[in-house]
């Protein structure tokens, strides 16, 4: 089985990338793995990223979709997608532990 190469780093990403890659952790504080991953196509990264930005007009709240999030991580045994749950618990005032 084949395997995709992660760039380890910002500037291990395409040159194309490395924007789109700067903009997430200027937002985030870091650049996450699937962030990465997908950087190896920069087409793929910037329609990700459009995708990520029209959701988030979305109706639901932030911890509602954190909620969510954590629950696919639980199911899908992911994690490293539950690490950002404390800084949110930290600074949403509607952020609750129920599920």
């Amino acid at each position: 089985m084949s395997r995709l190469a992660t760039p380890v780093t910002i500037d291990a990403a395409p040159a194309a990338s490395r924007p789109m890659l700067e903009a997430v952790k200027k937002q985030l504080g870091v650049a996450p793995h699937l962030f990465r991953l997908v950087s190896n196509s920069p087409a793929a990264l910037e329609g990700y990223l459009a995708l990520s930005g029209a959701l988030s007009k979305g109706s639901i709240s932030a911890a509602t979709g954190e909620r969510i999030a954590l629950a696919i991580a639980e199911i899908m045994a992911a994690t490293t997608a539950c690490r950002p749950t404390p800084t949110l618990a930290r600074t949403s005032p509607s952020w609750t532990t129920r599920r």
